[in-house]
């Protein structure tokens, strides 16, 4: 489990090479909680990204989040 929030800083090149953020183990035993799940507003998540494109979010149990679990804006 983590407690943390995360945000992707870059964008994969093209859809044949995307980044992608997996948690390893059997489906949904990686468990990714919000730190501040009273103090969020309307844009936050989880996981962010703003801008970014080619990415593959896989494997991920979100908890707790004030929120969204994952939060987009403006990505392709």
């Amino acid at each position: 489990t983590y407690t943390e929030s995360v945000e992707l800083q870059k964008s994969g090149t093209s859809d044949s090479s995307r980044i992608t953020l997996r948690g390893n183990g059997t489906l949904g035993q990686i468990i990714v909680k919000d730190p501040t799940p009273r103090d969020g507003w309307w844009q936050t998540g989880v996981i962010m990204a703003a801008r970014r494109s080619n990415w593959n979010i896989e494997n991920l149990r979100i908890e707790d989040s004030s929120w969204a679990g994952i939060t987009l804006r403006s990505c392709s």
